[in-house]
């Protein structure tokens, strides 16, 4: 299989579907979902939503978990909306475009934020309903998407984050930010569709999706900390030197470039290690392959 290619097509399904469901027509809230259309549509590499449509494709569900994927990547944007505010990240630069407030001004980036996640919700449930799955397990991956963004998730690292901005910490306490910033919705992006489809958490005793996931959104970050000092900005749609220039701990700050790389070789050694002893083939080939795209990524 050529794997870039199947990820592609996973990436494209998501850009149409969002660009049908997401409203433009209501006059009297145009600002609001234009705004909530400029993020959720302005690219970006579709990785949590691209992770839903493979783990169904990989566990063999013939029912669509588009719905789901697409919910997911509007959490997404809702974050990274939110994340940008002068309040928060204060950045200019999303993606290569001025960040949403920039455009529309803060009041209206906040409220496309919190309509992207109210939303999303919705159509996370309908889809699904529709689909015809169960309801227990529909209600059980919701309360588990809680989980995942509240204190003990995104937003409780995003939190973490902003407080210790500037202040001495030590390379514990940088995993448990980037562990609940970002690893906690990756292990959603790939748990979840289990869930749904097989109605439990982990493939089979000798194998941790969950702890899979959430290692592979640690090696996610590395490498992102590794972009913001080594890419060509145009490719990664940011200044580099972002974080730095933001006073934030970064591996690379914390431990050195050579170091950060070291870490990040590691850690992918560690993730097709574990996966070794899987028995699903198939599913096994598709998160080995998962583990090439996060490691190798150049932007």
């Amino acid at each position: 299989m050529n794997s870039q290619r199947f990820f592609n097509d996973k990436k494209n399904m998501l850009e149409v579907w969002l660009d049908e469901i997401l409203p433009q027509n209501d006059p009297d809230v145009i600002p609001l979902l234009e705004a909530a259309r400029y993020s959720t549509l302005a690219g970006g590499k579709r990785f949590r939503g691209a992770i839903v449509l493979s783990m169904a494709d990989w566990l063999g569900e013939s029912r669509s978990m588009l719905a789901l994927a697409g919910g997911v990547e509007m959490i997404h944007a809702y974050s990274l909306i939110h994340d940008d505010l002068p309040a928060m990240d204060d950045d200019d630069l999303r993606r290569g475009k001025p960040t949403n407030h920039i455009i529309f001004g803060e009041a209206t980036a906040i409220l496309a934020g919190d309509f992207l996640l109210s939303e999303a919700h919705r159509l996370i449930i309908e889809g699904l309903r529709k689909e015809g799955f169960d309801p227990e397990r529909i209600l059980n991956v919701m309360s588990f998407l809680g989980e995942v963004l509240g204190a003990a998730g995104m937003v409780g690292g995003q939190e973490m984050d902003m407080r210790l901005t500037g202040r001495p910490i030590n390379q514990a306490i940088l995993e448990k930010i980037h562990q609940f910033k970002t690893g906690r919705f990756i292990e959603f992006s790939f748990v979840a569709p289990l869930i749904l489809s097989r109605g439990i958490r982990s493939p089979e005793m000798t194998s941790d999706l969950g702890a899979f996931a959430l290692k592979l959104g640690l090696l996610f970050q590395v490498v992102d900390d590794i972009l913001d000092v080594t890419a060509e900005e145009d490719i990664l749609g940011k200044p580099v030197g972002s974080d730095t220039e933001n006073h934030k701990t970064t591996y690379v700050s914390l431990l050195g470039l050579e170091q950060a790389k070291h870490v990040a070789q590691n850690l992918e050694h560690e993730l097709l290690q574990g996966l070794s002893s899987m028995k699903d083939t198939v599913l096994k080939a598709g998160l080995s392959q998962w583990v090439d795209q996060v490691a190798h990524r150049d932007r």
